[in-house]
């Protein structure tokens, strides 16, 4: 009994020890070959055989995907993780990303993993990101701690600035670091963003960026890594910054060069435009919305957080409904102006076409001021035949000589 309950003891402290699990399975196996027997490749063997048993398939992918990598295979620990993540639970496929992250950045795909990020962010924003809890447990260095959604926010941020570093694309690194340091700042992010303001020529801002982290301002100031690497961007930015123009002098630079600019343009500015006022402010308004949009696409690329995004969606949704009642008012003024000169038109050709009928008919007499129109028009008239001729005087004859007289002028002429 003794034996027995010591051999037990003995087999649980090798577990704890060597942080191996209990069985007999295939994933026990491998975790055996892999901390005990230091053996990798069988490792790998060992991993297969569980994952295609199905023995704790989501921990034999991840551990496989680790020795991989460590055996510097890390395309196809990629391509196993695409394979098999279905298989696992949509709690683990977090972490599943996260070393997919890091196996991108082995291989040195760096669009592959600016996406996963972006995805990554996306999910936070929709509030998907802990599996829905405020708090998740992360685990470096074999110690476990406790990380906010601000903190992995950051994080992220501060890895997708990075991904845009290594494609030279140094402003938009510039824009997500600012972003990152807005919402959890640290001396990394911003000894990286000094670097990224460096490569740009903006010595002056990068100066500013470097003097929070020499004065202690930002937290991981004190680390030896940080220390060093803003000793050698100070030296980088003393070398360079007596070659950079003072800050007044740029401004007066730039008046000159505003003006200048001003005055070129004015010279080859294009004719007015012979469009109607109403598109002239439809125009204005739909570049304001274009703006608003722009700005809208920007900040959610990034995901700023639930409540920035919600407040500038209300802004966006106020200047369309603004943009949309000012289109309606302008378009009803200028279909109004439209159907009023229609009528206007049609109540002219009305009129004279009624003129033309009753002068055919003769029933409206010629006024003597128009003695040489209507001598034109007899003029006209008498050389052509007309049916109405053959009325007026089948009317002449019957009516009575007064009538006759009245209706039937005689000719000054």
């Amino acid at each position: 009994m003794e034996s027995g309950s010591r051999k037990k003891r003995g087999n649980d402290l090798f577990h704890v020890i060597h942080k191996v699990p209990c069985g007999d399975g295939p994933y026990v196996r491998a975790k055996h070959a892999q901390l005990v027997e230091k053996d990798a490749e069988g490792a790998i063997v060992w991993f297969w055989k569980a994952i295609n048993a199905g023995d704790r398939v989501e921990s034999a992918l991840k551990d496989m995907a680790v020795v991989m990598k460590q055996l510097n295979r890390p395309q196809e620990a990629i391509e196993a993780i695409k394979s098999f993540r279905s298989f696992c639970p949509r709690n683990s496929q977090e972490s599943l990303d996260n070393i997919l992250i890091d196996l991108y950045k082995k291989c040195g795909k760096v669009d592959e993993q600016i996406v996963l990020l972006k995805h990554k962010l996306k999910l936070i924003y929709l509030g998907e990101a802990f599996n829905g809890k405020p708090t998740k447990t992360a685990r470096s260095h074999g110690k476990k701690f406790q990380v906010s959604v601000k903190q992995e926010t950051s994080r992220i941020l501060g890895n997708l600035a990075w991904a845009y570093m290594q494609k030279s694309n140094f402003l938009a690194a510039e824009v997500v670091y600012r972003k990152a340091q807005m919402i959890d700042p640290d001396a990394n992010k911003a000894l990286n963003l000094c670097h990224c303001l460096i490569k740009q020529t903006r010595y002056h801002e990068a100066s500013l960026v470097l003097q929070e982290v020499l004065q202690h301002k930002l937290p991981g100031s004190d680390d030896p890594k940080s220390r060093n690497k803003a000793g050698e961007l100070s030296l980088e930015l003393d070398f360079k910054l007596p070659n950079d123009p003072p800050f007044e002098d740029d401004f007066v630079f730039e008046d000159d060069f505003v003006e200048a600019l001003e005055r070129v343009m004015n010279e080859w500015a294009p004719p007015r435009t012979r469009r109607l006022p109403i598109f002239e402010e439809i125009s204005q308004f739909r570049d304001q919305l274009a703006c608003e949009n722009e700005s809208r696409t920007i900040l959610d690329a990034f995901f700023l957080g639930k409540a920035v995004a919600e407040a500038l969606n209300e802004r966006v949704e106020s200047v369309v409904g603004e943009f949309l009642s000012s289109i309606g008012r302008l378009q009803a003024e200028q279909q109004k102006q439209v159907e009023e000169f229609q009528n206007e038109v049609l109540e002219k050709a009305r009129r004279a076409k009624e003129q033309a009928a009753m002068e055919a008919k003769g029933l409206v007499p010629q006024a003597k001021s128009g003695a040489d129109k209507t001598s034109a028009v007899n003029g006209v008239a008498s050389n052509t035949y007309s049916p109405a001729e053959s009325v007026n005087s089948t009317t002449s004859s019957l009516q009575s000589e007064p009538v006759d007289r009245e209706d039937n002028p005689p000719n000054d002429g």
